[in-house]
């Protein structure tokens, strides 16, 4: 960690975080992320949507080929949820929309202004937003809907009769059905919220170690054959940003490197803070050498993350170890409880030859004598008379002696 001049005045950071996560003192799911229960569940409410279209077909008579693709297509659009789970808002609503804008193979398949097949158009369109408006969120909800109306405004002003018996009546017989599953969803994000708030850290939004363990088992099972590199980040320089420049700045920081961990893993990874100044991403299918590629495309070669905080300017410089899932650990916990232990083993050697090159500086080095007064220049009378440079020396007295005659002397020997 570097850090130049004094830190000025930052703005606080934004209460949404990394991905987009709510506010950090309100534990929670992301914003954008959608649960695993609502996963699971889209596949089911695709299955549901082909079943009711196929009995609609079947009761209005339409012909076959009208029929099959009302069956045909829902069922690919299960079988693509299965294979590709949205695990995000923006991925959900953007099938949600192709769904909806399958129902234009309609009237491909008779010819134009057939009472069935405008029927099956519109209740096509009108299934397709109550099933996603349980699951998505208002806002990709409204678009949706209004999506749907740009369709269904043609069949209606176009077609010769009424295309549904009762259509005013329909239509607001609807209304409930479309409050209903709203109503629904918010109670779906409700109680997914409080089912898998333990898996993402509400600091940053990214997941936490028991989201990393459980959304990334999720992932590797959906591969065959797993193919995955685990990156664990030490950024113990936060603790040092912190006690210099303050909890401000350390949170801005935080979430800057949040960030740029949420860019490595992308759409199909994952990224989480593990610990306290611990990290980690999960790159599926992805090796060692495309990883590292994606770490320094990110991060640069050096990795650092820098910062201007007003007329100072930050480096944080983390440790990482990469791990390939499969030849150290074949279990995701064992090969995160791995990197991290060998981070830590880093560290102390670090800390260790620290301390010895500590240690040596200050044997090696004596310190000067401290003199009281500057050494006394030489009296300019007498220049052969010697000068005493120390002062202590000079003063020392010696003992005195008794004098004895010399015979007495020679006695006593």
């Amino acid at each position: 960690m570097n850090e130049v001049s004094t830190p000025a005045d930052t703005p606080a950071p934004s209460s949404r975080p990394g991905h987009g996560s709510r506010s950090g003192s309100r534990p929670g799911l992301p914003h954008s992320w959608v649960s695993s229960s609502v996963r699971r569940m889209e596949p089911w409410l695709l299955g549901a949507m082909g079943v009711s279209l196929t009995a609609l077909a079947v009761y209005l008579q339409a012909d076959l080929q009208a029929a099959g693709t009302v069956a045909l297509l829902p069922l690919l659009a299960a079988a693509w949820a299965q294979a590709r789970p949205a695990r995000r808002q923006r991925e959900l609503g953007g099938r949600a929309f192709a769904v909806t804008a399958a129902a234009l193979f309609l009237p491909l398949q008779a010819a134009v202004g057939a009472v069935s097949v405008d029927a099956l158009w519109l209740a096509w369109l009108a299934i397709a937003v109550v099933a996603y408006g349980v699951v998505l969120r208002p806002a990709w909800s409204l678009g949706l809907a209004a999506f749907a109306l740009l369709q269904a405004a043609p069949v209606v002003m176009l077609a010769e009769a009424a295309v549904v018996p009762g259509g005013p009546m329909t239509a607001l017989l609807a209304l409930p059905l479309v409050a209903a599953a709203v109503a629904a969803g918010r109670w779906l994000r409700r109680l997914h919220a409080r089912r898998e708030a333990h898996c993402f850290d509400s600091a940053t939004g990214l997941c936490s170690l028991a989201g990393l363990l459980a959304y990334g088992e999720e992932l590797l099972a959906a591969r065959s054959p797993a193919v995955a590199t685990l990156v664990v980040f030490d950024c113990r320089d936060l603790l040092e940003v912190r006690q210099i420049y303050g909890s401000r700045v350390a949170r801005i920081l935080l979430q800057r490197l949040s960030g740029k961990l949420a860019e490595i893993a992308g759409e199909r990874g994952l990224a989480a803070r593990t610990g306290p100044v611990e990290f980690a991403v999960l790159l599926p299918g992805a090796g060692r050498e495309r990883a590292l590629q994606a770490l320094q495309q990110v991060l640069g070669a050096p990795s650092r993350i820098e910062f201007e905080a007003g007329d100072s300017e930050i480096m944080l410089v983390p440790d990482f170890l990469l791990g390939r899932l499969g030849e150290e650990e074949d279990d995701l916990r064992a090969l995160h409880r791995t990197l991290g232990r060998k981070l830590a083993w880093g560290r102390e050697q670090e800390e260790r030859r620290r301390r010895y090159l500590r240690r040596e500086r200050e044997r090696h080095s004596r310190p000067m004598p401290l003199q009281d007064d500057p050494p006394a220049a030489p009296p300019s009378g007498n220049p052969r008379r010697p000068v005493l440079q120390d002062r202590s020396f000079a003063q020392t007295e010696l003992p005195p002696t008794v004098p004895m005659p010399l015979p007495l002397n020679v006695a006593a020997r």
